[in-house]
């Protein structure tokens, strides 16, 4: 499958070379919760990453 468009250059570019660090999810929250996650500013994705670390006291493998 070729890439891009007519033009040498034209069309989209080839991704990142590097791996992925994060995998898109989706999952079913009370109304009340999402409401409330809408209102926080900042990234949802990153508030449920700090609160689900923060809960469980989690770590990444092999970081100290």
């Amino acid at each position: 499958m070729t890439r891009g468009g007519k033009r040498e250059g034209a069309g989209r570019p080839l991704g990142s070379t590097k791996p992925k660090t994060k995998t898109k999810v989706t999952f079913w929250l009370p109304t009340w919760l999402f409401r409330l996650l809408q209102k926080m500013p900042g990234s949802q994705g990153k508030i449920v990453e700090r609160a689900l670390i923060g809960f469980y006291k989690l770590r990444r493998k092999g970081k100290a």
